[in-house]
């Protein structure tokens, strides 16, 4: 009974893991991708950069890979994403719209 039970639980696993889909997209369209990224001064290493370019095409990104990237690219640099979402929505989902940053709040004190 334990057998039968370890033997389905090892197949159905493997079933899932074929048909989940692939972690990254063709590697000519991963380079095309970091080209623009790249191309536009925003730095990150290239696996956190196109993780995040998958998670961000097919729906909410985690906020640890969020943190991740914006402590490689640095905390204040809100245009790096918006390069970033735009480089991905080319490449990867050309169907997605990209937002871009709101513009700075400004406090006049006078």
């Amino acid at each position: 009974m334990f057998l039968r039970l370890l033997i389905f639980s090892v197949a159905a696993v493997a079933a899932m893991g074929l048909l989940a889909p692939a972690a990254h997209g063709d590697p000519a369209q991963d380079q095309q991708y970091l080209d623009l990224v790249h191309s536009n001064g925003v730095g990150g290493s290239n696996e956190l950069l196109i993780d995040y370019a998958h998670q961000y095409c097919a729906g909410p990104v985690d906020m640890g890979m969020v943190g991740n990237l914006l402590g490689q690219i640095g905390w204040f640099n809100k245009s790096g994403i918006y390069v970033i979402q735009t480089a991905a929505s080319r490449v990867y989902c050309p169907n997605k719209i990209v937002q871009p940053p709101p513009p700075p709040v400004v406090i006049n004190r006078y």
